[in-house]
């Protein structure tokens, strides 16, 4: 498998920023370093959180914009699919012994999303920054 050319200062800017000490990271110890990183000091910060900047691509508001594949694993483990769920909804129900595999499967699945995964917030997030 190839990759992709990127250029060094790309390249520098991708490892700063997934490096494992976390206080290593671009933007771990204040905004300007993530700003004075030489891959993005091409970019004008106030005019992006101006939203002066012109976004390099917009989806055509003809089409739906959505991803099928959500949909689709959507439709296939969930009970009632494609219905607006509750943010506090009530724990899924336990599974019987006499549960088909696929039900075991989505059944485990389910149990490690919320185990792993807290629902994210943009707007608390937004406020937190």
């Amino acid at each position: 498998m190839t990759t992709p050319p990127v250029s060094t200062t790309c390249s520098s800017a991708i490892q700063r920023l997934v490096m494992k000490p976390v206080h290593d990271r671009i933007g771990a110890n204040g905004f300007d370093s993530f700003i004075n990183h030489p891959f993005f000091l091409p970019l004008d910060f106030r005019a992006l959180e101006e939203k002066r900047v012109k976004p390099v691509f917009v989806p055509p508001s003809e089409k739906p914009n959505f991803d099928a594949t959500y949909d689709l694993e959507e439709l296939l483990l969930e009970e009632a699919p494609l219905q607006a769920r509750a943010k506090n909804q009530k724990p899924r129900r336990e599974i019987g012994p006499d549960a088909a595999p696929h039900e075991r499967r989505a059944a485990d699945l389910h149990k490690m999303i919320e185990q792993y995964f807290e629902p994210f917030d943009y707007t608390v997030a937004i406020g937190k920054g």
